[in-house]
């Protein structure tokens, strides 16, 4: 697939100890403009499994620092006004982790 059109920011959450997807993860990651790829230590296949807490950290981290990047993008309006108007990753304060 040709993902070269895409503007959009895209997270690839993986385990690290995830042998299975290792290299599928790096080459995808070579595909995606604005892939931004974490490694999650200790952490297998099932990431949202067996570190909820770390993929919720990395959700909100990254939602945060793009949460407007959808504006640059050839994006239709409806999802421009939810990225613009998403308070929800500001406010972490219905968090129960430490970020």
């Amino acid at each position: 697939a040709d993902y070269s059109n895409l503007c959009a920011p895209t997270l690839l959450l993986t385990g690290a100890d995830d042998s299975h997807f290792m290299s599928q993860t790096v080459e995808l990651s070579t595909q995606l403009p604005k892939a931004e790829v974490v490694w999650l230590p200790e952490t297998g296949h099932f990431p949202q499994f067996e570190n909820p807490e770390a993929v919720a950290r990395q959700l909100i981290k990254f939602i945060r620092q793009h949460v407007n990047s959808l504006d640059s993008c050839n994006t239709p309006r409806r999802l421009r006004r939810l990225s613009a108007t998403s308070s929800y990753a500001e406010d972490s304060s219905h968090f129960s982790f430490d970020e």
